[in-house]
């Protein structure tokens, strides 16, 4: 090999190490952020509402492979629901503040500080949807670069899922009544009947308001009370209880009886001068107390 040969293969060799070098420390530089230990906290479920919430924990480790430093802007979830993704809300603007940007230093890692943020989904999961959990999850870096990660229910060993309403073993649902007021959101009032087994005359009836965290408030039926206020000449159908009126509306509680024995009760919602009643018949323990005069 004379000296040009050698001189044209230092060239060429010099070039490809330089290329690669360059190749190297390109790769280096690409963006690139990988997220570990994601999981989600909670499902929350309201089945009068048909709100569906996810929560994610915040706690996920977030690796900056490249050695620029980046920043991931923000983060997107999608629930698969009867077989179509769809995207989460983020319901509260503070959460996204106090989320991102999360800044990461070159071959870094960093947590995100806030602890938890909300995502609602406009429709409402099937029971099917939630034992086959599929979640897709997608970062987006300072650089426009999207990172895409999906999860099954299989990632998620401990996941909670909070459904209302709820019931306890001893509150047995008698119906409810459904109204809107003025503003078209939903009004549910219920009717539980909570046995009382070693004493059925102590049994009483919950009458709750059920809101989107649950039931609340209200009042109860119970057999001495009810006896204690029934007189000879009042109505068969009288006022038992007003859960609170005003101007717009009215939510109250009659009973019905005949002659000096109550057989039902009624749950009376009124809005803006529209009504929506029920009647309910008075369990079994209510009427063998009061045939037993």
């Amino acid at each position: 090999m004379d000296n040009g040969e050698i001189a044209i293969a230092v060239s060429v060799a010099t070039s490809i190490f330089t290329l690669y070098q360059w190749l190297i420390t390109m790769n280096s530089r690409r963006p690139k952020v990988k997220m570990l230990r994601f999981q989600i906290g909670k499902i929350f479920l309201n089945e009068d509402y048909q709100d569906f919430c996810v929560y994610p924990k915040l706690n996920c480790i977030l690796v900056n492979l490249s050695e620029l430093p980046n920043a991931i802007v923000s983060m997107k979830i999608f629930f698969l629901t009867q077989g179509k993704w769809q995207e989460g809300k983020v319901t509260s603007s503070h959460d996204v503040e106090a989320t991102f940007p999360v800044m990461i230093q070159g071959h870094s890692s960093a947590i995100p500080s806030s602890s938890s943020m909300e995502f609602s989904f406009d429709k409402y999961p099937q029971e099917s949807d939630l034992e086959k959990l599929q979640i897709r999850v997608e970062l987006m870096d300072q650089y426009d670069c999207l990172y895409k990660y999906r999860f099954t229910r299989k990632d998620f060993p401990n996941l909670a899922v909070a459904k209302i309403p709820t019931f306890e073993e001893k509150e047995e649902l008698l119906g409810d009544v459904r109204h809107k007021n003025d503003k078209g959101e939903p009004v549910i009032v219920r009717a539980l009947f909570l046995k009382d087994k070693k004493n059925p005359a102590a049994s009483e009836i919950a009458i709750r308001e059920y809101g989107r965290n649950g039931g609340w408030g209200g009042t109860s039926l119970a057999c001495e009370y009810i006896k204690n206020n029934i007189e000879e000449d009042t109505e068969d159908r009288f006022l038992y209880h007003d859960l609170g009126s005003s101007d717009n509306f009215s939510k109250k509680i009659y009973i019905h009886k005949k002659g000096n024995t109550p057989h039902s009760f009624e749950i009376e919602l009124t809005y803006g001068g529209r009504a929506e009643s029920k009647k309910f018949a008075l369990p079994k323990e209510f009427i063998d107390f009061f045939a037993q005069g």
